[in-house]
């Protein structure tokens, strides 16, 4: 698969063999990458009266860094990915109101791996193995949102505190996990990206946003 894949639709209502409407769309996902260096944290958390030690896990949420106005050292772009067979079974589970666990602020997980991999509808599971040093899932900052058109899509956020993620980054993914950790997908694993993001260090803090778009 290239780094751009994009998904295509069409749909066809007809009465009496003629065509009446015809509907074709796809979809498009973008990853964004904002990259915070130690000390920025620090000062951030001083200005808004945090006087705990830093979380070297979760770090602060992109939404923090917005209200502040601080501007990122670092912005990495890249767009195409899988929207996996599963992801999709429950995109349309959901829509008839059949089985389908829901996306939430304690259902969801961004995960980057160290392997350039090849997406496929098929995958269960980020390509790179398990462990601290090739992989991290990340539990969502916050229910993913959802736009009032079909172009504002889908959206998760998740940030990578300074103490976990710091490998090349060359792939990534959504799953349905609780809890953030280094170990395998738990299912439902809903899309799977593959580009070269890379290097994440234990001086920095990764701000994630993947945005999945049907037009």
């Amino acid at each position: 698969m290239s780094q751009l894949d994009r998904g295509r639709g069409a749909d066809v209502i007809s009465l009496g063999g003629a065509a009446l409407l015809r509907d074709r769309g796809g979809h498009r996902s973008f990853i964004r990458v904002e990259e915070f260096e130690a000390e920025a944290e620090r000062w951030a958390r001083r200005q808004l009266g945090m006087v705990h030690r830093p979380d070297p896990v979760r770090g602060l949420p992109l939404a923090a860094y917005r209200k502040l106005k601080l501007r990122p050292s670092r912005v990495i772009e890249a767009e195409g990915n899988v929207v996996t067979d599963a992801g999709w079974q429950l995109l349309m589970k959901n829509a008839a109101g059949t089985a389908g666990t829901l996306f939430s602020a304690t259902v969801g997980r961004i995960g980057l791996g160290s392997t350039a991999a090849t997406p496929a509808y098929a995958d269960t599971d980020l390509a790179a193995a398990t462990g601290a040093t090739t992989r991290q899932w990340q539990l969502i900052s916050s229910t993913p949102t959802v736009g009032s058109t079909h172009g504002a899509g889908l959206v998760f956020s998740a940030t990578f505190g300074t103490g976990v993620a710091n490998f090349h980054a060359q792939e990534w993914g959504t799953d349905q996990g609780t809890a953030s950790g280094t170990g395998a997908s738990v299912s439902v694993f809903f899309n799977h990206g593959a580009s070269d993001l890379g290097t994440k260090t234990s001086a920095l803090s990764w701000a994630v946003t993947i945005t999945i778009t049907w037009t």
